[in-house]
């Protein structure tokens, strides 16, 4: 692209961008155990959800509704007869954010590759996302027990607490961005979970993952600095936007260099 790649980049051009990281991730990631493959694969799902998601549509019944309004311009452009039906992107809505995870690592690897990202000083941080519907308090979670008063509660969000936002119910993403001086900040790791996900758990993995990596001047040991708040509701939400970020950065830095 010949342009800079803002919010507002053509569905087309995003497509692109995002459909080679999440081929790769899933071709390194495949499904195990037993079973008939499923007639949509992995990528495919995780790169719709990325492009509703941008286009700020939050809730699954938002998104799938774009899919359908602009179905014929994404099957030419995703290469593909059929797009999943409401039933499936809704069941498989929820392991989207698994793709994301590893997508998000490859971007990052391919950035520092060409020079686009410093990885030599990272910065780290983890940001709490309230979740869609009524405050489902600790004495009735431990009971499973939901008030008849409560419609819609998240049964899957966790109660955490931070000194930005205090205490939220929902979820939390940790990000890793390089924070080399005079260099932009860009994604290089992230992860989506609960939000009373313990930072020395969440963080581990990454730390392994930057050890294992010294061709790339990665650091053993990342400075705590504070990055974007977000809100995003929901694990697949909160991972897909960082993908985008990350995918949009990428090309901004190679227009100014053409």
């Amino acid at each position: 692209m010949g342009t800079r790649a803002k919010g507002g980049t053509h569905l087309a051009a995003l497509v692109r961008m995002a459909m080679p990281l999440c081929k790769q991730a899933e071709r390194e990631h495949p499904r195990t155990g037993r079973g008939r493959r499923p007639d949509h694969p992995d990528w495919l799902l995780a790169v719709i959800v990325m492009v509703t998601v941008l286009k700020k549509k939050k809730s699954k019944s938002a998104q799938f509704r774009f899919l359908s309004e602009h179905q014929r311009e994404l099957k030419t452009i995703l290469g593909v007869g059929a797009l999943p039906a409401r039933s499936t992107y809704f069941d498989r809505y929820r392991r989207a954010h698994e793709l994301f995870t590893h997508a998000i690592r490859l971007q990052g690897e391919k950035a520092v590759g060409e020079g686009i990202a410093d990885p030599r000083s990272v910065a780290v941080d983890k940001s709490l996302i309230a979740s869609r519907g009524p405050l489902w308090h600790k004495s009735d979670r431990q009971k499973s027990r939901i008030p008849k008063r409560l419609q819609g509660v998240d049964r899957d969000s966790a109660w955490g607490c931070s000194m930005h936002d205090g205490w939220v119910q929902g979820y939390s993403f940790e990000v890793v961005v390089s924070a080399t001086k005079k260099s932009i900040v860009f994604p290089l790791l992230a992860s989506v979970d609960t939000a009373s996900a313990k930072e020395t758990t969440t963080f581990e993995p990454k730390s392994i993952t930057c050890r294992r990596k010294p061709s790339m001047c990665w650091p053993t040991v990342a400075t705590i600095a504070t990055t974007w708040q977000k809100k995003w509701n929901g694990k697949t939400n909160a991972i897909a936007r960082i993908g985008v970020f990350s995918a949009l950065k990428t090309e901004e830095t190679r227009s100014r260099r053409t």
